[in-house]
């Protein structure tokens, strides 16, 4: 849920400056942003963006990332959670003059409800440890995963 998202984010034990875009694409139901909203509210590190209309998830990330004015972007969607320290990892990462991008270890926390579920889990492992190791060994990833 994007409560759990956003918990997990403020949880998160970065030490740097943490600003965090909360970009609703058109919801329809602004009871529930209004919710979450509501929660963050007093929370200087998050920021609501509130679109009038559906712009699609890029656009959408597109408008947060111009409106920022940190060093590093990592994007998220509303079903991600975040373990403590994520951005921490990724951060530390990006200091290596070599990289350009990273991402992290993808895992499906419903994979055991259905065989669809496992699938999907099997689908983020396969991208995160073969797919990308096989792409970095010719010194080229072509794009970081992410749900």
């Amino acid at each position: 849920t994007l409560s759990a998202c956003l918990g997990s984010i403020a949880a998160q034990d970065f030490t740097g400056r943490l600003r965090v875009y909360v970009v609703d694409d058109g919801s329809q139901n602004l009871a529930a942003v209004k919710a979450v909203h509501d929660a963050y509210a007093q929370d200087t590190r998050f920021r609501f963006i509130i679109l009038r209309k559906n712009v699609g998830k890029r656009k959408a990330q597109i408008c947060a990332i111009r409106q920022s004015s940190g060093d590093l972007v990592l994007n998220v969607d509303s079903d991600t959670t975040l373990a403590v320290d994520v951005v921490t990892k990724l951060a530390a990462s990006m200091h290596e003059p070599e990289v350009g991008a990273a991402m992290g270890h993808l895992v499906a926390t419903n994979r055991d409800r259905t065989w669809l579920t496992r699938l999907i889990d099997m689908e983020y492992w396969l991208a995160c440890n073969e797919e990308r190791a096989a792409q970095a060994s010719f010194g080229a990833v072509m794009c970081c995963c992410g749900p």
